[in-house]
């Protein structure tokens, strides 16, 4: 996304701005839940200022509304897509400190 460098760093003064207006540097597969709708998604998307990077979980939920009718967002997996989470995690993490060697 272009955006003027004054309105850059602007914006990127916002920890949360500056997160979610970044680009995507690696992300995993998406690992479906129990509805075919429902998904998973790590990812590292590197900040606006360029030096910052964040892990994120993309997450589109089985439910949106919990039984007491209160707004939360659920989704369920079995054991195999679970590992499999486990594994994408670990991986985006590992991305995360060879790009940010500390």
């Amino acid at each position: 996304m272009y955006l003027p460098k004054f309105l850059k760093r602007l914006v990127a003064q916002s920890n949360s701005m500056n997160a979610v207006m970044g680009d995507v540097v690696f992300e995993t597969q998406p690992v479906q839940g129990q509805y075919r709708s429902s998904s998973l998604q790590w990812r590292i998307k590197s900040g606006l200022d360029g030096e910052d990077d964040y892990i994120g979980l993309k997450l589109c939920p089985d439910t949106y509304a919990g039984p007491d009718g209160a707004v939360r967002n659920y989704i369920n997996f079995d054991i195999r897509a679970a590992e499999k989470i486990k594994q994408d995690l670990e991986a985006c993490i590992a991305e995360y400190h060879s790009r940010n060697p500390r």
